[in-house]
């Protein structure tokens, strides 16, 4: 019984990091964060580019 239950948690443990290598190696968590922000992802450089221009001007703006 204890040679299975070491088998499964072994098992369990190299399936769990696996999952975190291919989440970190292919930035998912990043790309996603990116796209709900409104944002381009940049592969290169690894960076989310946001178009600030898009807001409007704050009220205390002197250019209003």
């Amino acid at each position: 019984m204890r040679d299975r239950t070491a088998a499964l948690l072994l098992g369990l443990l190299a399936t769990l990091a696996f999952v975190v290598f291919v989440l970190w190696d292919t930035d998912a968590v990043l790309k996603a964060k990116c796209r709900h922000a409104g944002g381009t992802w940049q592969a290169g450089a690894r960076i989310c580019a946001i178009n600030a221009a898009r807001y409007p001007a704050s009220p205390a703006s002197p250019h209003r």
